[in-house]
């Protein structure tokens, strides 16, 4: 009887169907486990390709060192980090830009008692939102640090803040001390600033009773980031703190609450001076900030794990701020032309057959960069100097916000480009400017004329004719750009240093669009100058040209520091070609809506200075239905196979080399005869692996894999024998330096955190354009509106980086200027535009910098898909620059990424990994087209060639094979699968006995009913 219940069929029924149901959904999540493992991995620090070395070599095999090691030979975590913070502390205070400082308000004397106003204050922002996120532990505080440099802070407000918080009052990051910043919210922006009302009588009663009244510190911070751009937001993303003019970078009518009261207690004589600590990346505008009588304001900027030392630093003089602003501060983000066609435009109609969208694509959207070159201080100084000249109408009404009537500089701009004081004064002298060969060598004495030390930086910018020529073939020309800087040591009170600048002959070209389709040099006159900003250097070439201040110059300037250079003749061949020797010529046509087929009915007219108000920007409407767009919509197409073409081997060892590994080929360049014999030598489905992830080993040629993370501002890991990840400050912070040697050794710092954390590659720096220095979300990891300074910026970082073996993964190439739609939206733009302001930044991280890897971007240049845009990764990138280094797609979107022929069509572009995970299939449609397929191959030389040369071949020698060690979540997986597989084995064999079990009757009656 026992049997007979234990054969029970309905139970065996139901275990077994649970356990297939089980062992289904195992099975599945395996599947999918084992397609997203490289995430998986990266997530959990695992790197599942092993050295496997049975020789008893004595090769060094540690190509790339640390400088921190211990005694008994492991790395020195400690001293490597002491040293991340301490050049941190250095282009954080460095890069602090001083935008005012009225009647020497700053910096505060020692034993100064101070009130800290601001929910900010206490939750200051120390990164920005989005994908690379860390989550430092801060165990430091505002208030802390300024003690410890000598203030003496009101602790009653200090607490009454912290109470506040708990009432749901603090800025975009909670930082209690001692725990990891809380975000606030992904996607949203928040003030939260709490209302004079809310401090309670007590606290009041200190403040208003003029204790600590010698200074009043309100910090304001704003948050942006990844997905996150601060553009027209809804009052409730305010939380009920609604912004004053409807302007999430304006002040939120809390924060003018506050400064109202500080104002009338200074009026009282109860406190002695307001300053104002801007705490954010992007540029906030100043509309509303001039009514409250501020002393002194400070532009902090973003500065990651040294955030409070940098302001207490700052603050107390312990650092003299010699930052100075990478992006022009108005009075009000909406007069820059950009911000007309900035946000959500939606195609009017969409033609059959583009593709309809899906999850997080945007295949209706698009961005049309009508301003052209007119980007940030190139706007603004150029109309300012057209006012002067008075041409093109500059003064009229068109793209006004001070007020109606004409358009006025001083209205309109609160800070130009390049502008930042000192806590000293330096005097400007010897100005020159000497030939030498194509170049111009600029030299200047700077000399401190205070009694403070300090640094000073050397600013030069070019003016360019404005031609008839340009006018007949729209050709625009900023009135100044920048071609040069330097900066000073730290110089003591009457001190001097000469400084010396190259302008590179190259400086002087124009790309002409429309005419020759190059770059061109033109004749007329040019002029190099100095100046304290570009401003200060437009008027001092206005000076120079005769200009005063009877024809609208806004002060006068100085002639002495503007050189004119003649250039006698046109010549269209000299910048024609690359230093590779490879022809220029237009690339994106098929960016320009104006030159693009079957659009004769929405041409657009750019902004150009021939005449502002007649083409000054308006929102721009579009459709998506020309024969032609619907075509280049297609995230893919079928690759055609040119006559000739053979297709390549997979798998062959070569009868010459015998069998390869990637560590023979050390120290061989790209284009060695030797990368044939090892890419012979790999296999298809090696091959697949390697560009399906950008972390896969190749067991067939012995290449390891590599460990990959995300972090513009640093790892978010926390390393061994540490008690925090590093965060550094963020792009903006290390652009206001304007210190090349300084960010080069931030980026040796960072190198060397990668290196010590144990991975090789770094989804960043980024390199994009502050195309609204107010509004785009992503400005944090970005250097400047300008792409000269963000080239210099981007080549010494990487340098830095790339010197602990490093591969830099650049982002976002190309165009992906502001988070909203970015996911396939369509971009127009001129080639100019494209040429001289958005590809500057990488060009000089490429041939300046040597970087080794670029990221693309998930917007489409024109219609055409950035990752599979032939024009961009190969013809510019490659032929015209020489980059040898990998292409890598942003997060492999399943939607945009993987249509029919998507992997095909961008591999034969130039697109060389995608970030997904291993897939020994990828290309499979394509495995018999031999264009594809040697595409591949040249993609795998790009991939093996960084890796070889790169920190993740360190313990790998000549004689070392590499092999695939399964990780311990994939041998749990494995376990749990085989366990359920096996338990539903038992439970089907036992139903089935169940159903077929019949017990004998006699005994097992007779014994049953003895039982009972």
């Amino acid at each position: 009887m026992k049997l007979k219940k234990f054969l029970k069929k309905s139970v065996w029924c139901l275990i077994t169907v649970f356990l297939a149901v089980d062992f289904i959904i195992a099975m599945i999540a395996g599947v999918i486990a084992q397609k997203y493992k490289t995430q998986l991995n990266g997530v959990l620090g695992l790197n599942p390709w092993e050295i496997v070395d049975n020789s008893d070599s004595n090769e060094d095999t540690e190509y790339f060192k640390s400088e921190y090691y211990t005694e008994d030979g492991s790395y020195d975590n400690q001293a490597m980090r002491e040293n991340s913070l301490a050049v941190s502390l250095q282009a954080a205070t460095e890069g602090t830009v001083l935008l005012w400082n009225e009647n020497n308000a700053l910096p505060l004397a020692k034993g100064s008692e101070v009130n800290l106003f601001g929910v900010a204050s206490g939750s200051y922002l120390v990164c920005e939102q989005g994908s690379g996120k860390i989550y430092p532990t801060i165990t430091d505080t505002m208030k802390g640090r300024l003690e410890e440099y000598g203030l003496k802070v009101n602790a009653k407000l200090v607490n009454a803040y912290r109470l506040l918080k708990a009432k749901g009052y603090a800025s975009d990051i909670i930082n209690i001390p001692g725990t990891s910043p809380v975000n606030q919210g992904y996607n949203e922006a928040v003030i939260n600033e709490a209302p004079w009302s809310e401090l309670d009588r007590t606290t009041l009663g200190n403040v208003t009773g003029s204790l600590y009244g010698d200074a009043a510190i309100m910090t304001i911070s704003r948050m942006s980031g990844e997905d996150l751009d601060p553009f027209e937001f809804e009052t409730d993303k305010a939380k009920g703190d609604e912004c004053i003019d409807g302007n999430y970078m304006d002040l939120s009518k809390n924060e003018a609450d506050i400064l109202s009261h500080l104002k009338e207690l200074k009026e009282q004589g109860k406190i002695k001076k307001i300053i104002l600590l801007i705490n954010c990346s992007n540029a906030v505008q100043f509309k509303n900030i001039d009514d409250y009588d501020i002393d002194a304001c400070l532009w902090t900027g973003v500065g990651g794990n040294v955030s409070h030392e940098q302001v207490a630093r700052v603050l107390t003089g312990a650092s003299n701020p010699s930052g100075h602003l990478t992006d022009t501060y108005v009075y009000d983000n909406y007069s820059a032309p950009a911000v007309e066609n900035f946000g959500d435009f939606t195609f009017t109609a969409l033609g059959a057959g583009v593709p309809s969208d899906a999850s997080y694509t945007r295949n209706n959207k698009y961005m049309v960069y009508q301003e052209g070159i007119y980007v940030g201080y190139r706007y603004y100084e150029t109309r300012y100097a057209d006012c002067v000249y008075g041409e093109g109408n500059a003064d009229g009404a068109a793209g006004v916000t001070a007020g109606e009537g004409s358009w006025n500089y001083s209205d309109e701009v609160a800070f130009p480009f390049g502008h930042g004081l000192s806590y000293t004064t330096f005097e400007y002298s010897d100005y020159s400017v000497e030939k030498a060969g194509d170049d111009y060598k600029v030299s200047m004495t700077i000399t401190n004329t205070g009694s403070v030390p300090g640094k000073e930086v050397m600013q030069v910018y070019i003016q360019k004719p404005y031609t008839d020529y340009d006018k007949k073939t729209r050709i625009e020309k900023a009135a100044v750009e920048l071609v040069g800087f330097d900066k000073t040591r730290e110089l003591a009170g009457g001190e001097s240093q000469t400084l010396e600048v190259t302008v590179k002959g190259e400086d002087f070209k124009t790309y002409d669009s429309y005419g020759h389709k190059t770059y061109i040099l033109e004749k007329g006159d040019y002029y190099i100058a100095a100046g304290r900003n570009a401003h200060d250097a437009l008027n001092n070439i206005l000076d120079a040209q005769g200009k005063t201040v009877a024809d609208g110059m806004d002060y006068a300037g100085d002639g002495d520091f503007a050189h004119k250079v003649t250039v006698a003749a046109d010549d269209y061949d000299k910048y024609s070609t690359s230093a590779t020797n490879y022809k220029i010529t237009n690339q994106f046509d098929n960016a320009d809506i104006n030159l693009y087929e079957g659009t004769e009915s929405q041409k657009i007219k750019y902004l150009s200075r021939s005449d502002w108000n007649g083409t000054y920007p308006s929102p721009v409407s579009l459709e998506c239905t020309s024969e032609e767009m619907v075509a280049d919509m297609q995230y893919g197409k079928e690759v055609e196979v040119p006559e000739g073409t053979e297709m390549p081997a997979f798998g062959k060892v070569s009868e010459e080399y015998g069998k390869l590994s990637l560590a023979m080929l050390a120290g061989l360049p790209y284009e060695n005869e030797c990368w044939e014999a090892l890419l012979d030598q790999l296999t298809w489905e090696d091959a697949n692996c390697l560009i399906a992830s950008p972390s896969e080993g190749a067991e067939s040629v012995s290449a390891p894999g590599m460990m990959v993370l995300d972090g513009p501002f640093g790892m978010g890991r926390v390393i061994e024998g540490l008690d925090s990840c590093m965060c550094f400050p963020c792009e903006v912070n290390m652009a206001a330096t304007w210190n090349t040697e300084l960010i080069e050794e931030v980026g040796k710092a960072f190198g060397h955190e990668i290196l010590h954390l144990g991975y090789t590659g770094l989804y960043g720096p980024g390199a994009n354009i502050h195309r609204s220095a107010g509004f785009s979300g992503r400005n944090a990891e970005y250097y400047s509106e300008d792409g000269f300074i963000s080239g210099k910026m981007l080549a010494a970082e990487c340098s830095g980086i790339q010197s602990c073996g490093v591969i830099v993964y650049t982002k976002h190439f190309l165009l992906n200027d502001q988070e909203d739609n970015r996911y396939g939206v369509t971009i127009w733009a001129n080639e100019q535009s494209i040429r001289e302001i958005y590809l500057k930044a990488f060009e000089a991280g490429v041939t300046e910098g040597n970087m080794n890897g670029i990221m693309t971007s998930f917007n489409r240049i024109g219609c055409l898909w950035a990752g599979r845009h032939p024009g961009l990764l190969t013809e510019v990138l490659r032929n015209e620059w020489g980059f040898n280094g990998v292409t890598l797609t942003d997060a492999a979107v399943p939607a945009m990424f993987h249509q029919n022929f998507a992997h095909s069509s961008a591999v034969v572009a130039g697109q060389d990994i995608w970030m997904g995970g291993a897939d020994t299939s990828f290309f499979n449609e394509a495995k018999d087209n031999a264009a594809v397929c040697q595409a591949i191959r040249e993609a795998c030389h790009r991939i093996l060639y960084s890796r070889l040369n790169s920190n993740c071949m360190n313990g790998v020698s000549t004689s070392a094979q590499i092999v695939y060690v399964p990780t311990w979540w994939e041998n749990m997986v494995l376990g749990i699968q085989i366990g359920l597989g096996v338990l539903c084995g038992i439970s089907a064999v036992i139903t089935v006995f169940a159903f077929v079990y019949k017990p004998r009757k006699g005994k097992d009656v007779d014994n049953a009913d003895n039982k009972n």
